[in-house]
């Protein structure tokens, strides 16, 4: 169930937030538990967040990107992900199999209230995200609509957005611009991208993240597609692969009697396994 609800809840609010969501809530449920349940559910649901996510443009922050920046259709989107996230929602529920039958002590939580006033403004917000993404509202309005919003109900939220990540971000946008006008290097990473998409994507995600990977790249292929499908398999093997993977290794790293360096060989044993499974799916689809 908490594999199933990563993979699904992913496709709507990003890998990045059905982690922060689910995995302390899997730490809560498995107080007390043998620590091989803990860590394997974690990577499953790891897994399952990074694979589920990519089957919708807003599931995770490289298919914003690509969809937008290559103005891909939803039609042309969803035909070419289905596949891979059908076979990867059997693959994040896999390593279930492999955690003992042991039953587990339900620890208590915290009694908390939820603001409502705050809940509907920030669903407001969302919505307003989706048909931004949806190219029903443009990201100018939909951003100064965000700033108001947030201005008038959480201003104390803009005090922790990470701004170091959005000047990484708007950084790469200028590295590849100027890049692309240094004719040598230029031509020389085109000859190696150009009808290699998916395996250069997926194998520079592993080193640079597939983000950053995806923003890279894409000034230098107009294969969007490819893209796109590497780097979400790019999102399986390391753990700096994905934000979302670095995410689970920190709740768990940060929970009491961690065992940092068992989790890391199950997350490294599963998840090379997986990107080597997906980009040999991907060599048959593109045969």
């Amino acid at each position: 169930m908490l594999v199933t609800l990563s993979f699904f809840t992913a496709m709507i609010v990003t890998n990045d937030v059905a982690l922060i969501s689910f995995a302390p809530l899997t730490l809560l449920l498995f107080q007390g538990s043998e620590p091989r349940s803990t860590i394997i559910t974690l990577v499953a649901q790891t897994v399952a967040a990074n694979l589920g996510s990519m089957m919708t443009p807003i599931g995770n922050p490289q298919n914003i990107y690509l969809y937008s920046a290559f103005e891909l259709e939803l039609g042309e989107f969803l035909t070419a992900i289905a596949p891979y996230g059908i076979i990867g929602f059997l693959a994040s529920i896999t390593p279930c199999m492999l955690i003992p039958n042991t039953k587990a002590t339900l620890g208590k939580a915290a009694d908390s209230k939820v603001d409502t006033r705050l809940a509907l403004a920030y669903g407001f917000l969302f919505l307003l995200a989706l048909a931004c993404v949806g190219r029903v509202v443009s990201w100018e309005l939909c951003v100064l609509i965000t700033l108001i919003g947030c201005l008038i109900f959480d201003r104390s939220v803009l005090k922790h957005l990470d701004y170091s990540l959005l000047i990484t971000f708007a950084c790469f946008f200028i590295f590849v611009g100027n890049i692309k006008h240094v004719q040598v290097i230029a031509s020389t990473l085109q000859s190696i991208v150009v009808g290699r998409e998916i395996l250069v994507s997926a194998l520079a995600s592993q080193v640079i993240s597939n983000v950053p990977a995806a923003i890279m790249l894409s000034g230098f292929s107009s294969n969007g597609i490819g893209l796109l499908v590497g780097t979400n398999i790019g999102g399986l093997g390391t753990p700096v692969a994905s934000l979302a993977s670095l995410i689970t290794l920190r709740v768990y790293g940060r929970s009491r009697d961690a065992q940092t360096g068992r989790y890391l060989l199950w997350f490294t044993a599963i998840n090379l396994a997986l990107l080597v499974l997906f980009l040999g799916l991907a060599s048959l689809l593109s045969l």
